[in-house]
């Protein structure tokens, strides 16, 4: 007898939320975080001679890691967290069945229900963190704006390694290795590829363009890791 199986990726996506994330637990965490974050800058914003200072070519690395660093590493825990059980017990392939596109539709919809609010809130509370250096101008923007391909690239470097390992300790190992080795070499060894452009001040003490290059990499880097592991994720 012949079985058929309709699948449709909304449905299944809807499907896979309320198994995985029973109660909105990750949800309602990823919005806490968001809170928290709001919280701590509303109290403790960028000194007003930010601008004078980094322009003088001074590091403000304690002011500058929370958001090269820590939110992006807080959004990749996050993130591990909501993949860990898709590949307990192998439910992955449950859910690679459901897959009806070369391009695993499903699995981005997932992974954006968390990343796009912690990136939103990286920009939107990156506003209030600066808003005793400029306020409401193209400054005030690109302060904050700059740290978000952070968010992204850590995120879809967390996502690639545990699609293609099958393993999300793995994608969660090379972030915490990528992350802290990033840090503690004053971004000297990633580079072009480095989360700590603000905090260590590339575009004042490198040059404009190597910090633009740098910027852009990390944006493309994040939409390319997202591609693929989508696209792989299709497959057993």
């Amino acid at each position: 007898m012949l079985m058929f199986t309709y699948k449709n990726d909304k449905d299944v996506t809807s499907s896979a939320q309320r198994v995985f994330d029973k109660g909105h637990k990750k949800l309602i965490t990823t919005y806490a975080i968001v809170s928290a974050l709001l919280i701590i800058v509303i109290f403790l914003p960028v000194r007003s001679d930010y601008l004078p200072l980094i322009r003088g070519g001074g590091q403000l690395t304690l002011s500058d890691s929370l958001y090269d660093y820590v939110v992006p590493l807080v959004t990749a825990l996050l993130l591990f967290w909501v993949l860990f059980h898709d590949y307990k017990n192998n439910v992955y392939e449950l859910l690679t069945f459901y897959t009806n596109r070369r391009w695993n539709v499903m699995l981005f919809r997932r992974v954006m229900t968390y990343v796009v609010p912690m990136t939103i809130g990286s920009f939107v509370t990156g506003l209030i963190y600066f808003r005793n250096v400029s306020f409401l101008d193209v400054d005030h923007v690109l302060l904050s704006l700059r740290y978000v391909p952070n968010v992204l690239f850590v995120s879809a470097l967390l996502l690639a390694v545990t699609v293609y390992a099958k393993n999300s300790y793995a994608g969660l190992f090379v972030v915490l290795t990528y992350v802290a080795t990033d840090f503690l070499s004053g971004s000297r060894l990633f580079s072009i590829v480095s989360l700590g452009a603000n905090a260590n001040n590339f575009y004042y003490a490198i040059s404009p363009e190597y910090y633009m290059l740098n910027r852009v990499t990390l944006f493309c880097a994040s939409v390319g890791l997202f591609y693929v592991a989508c696209k792989r994720s299709t497959r057993l």
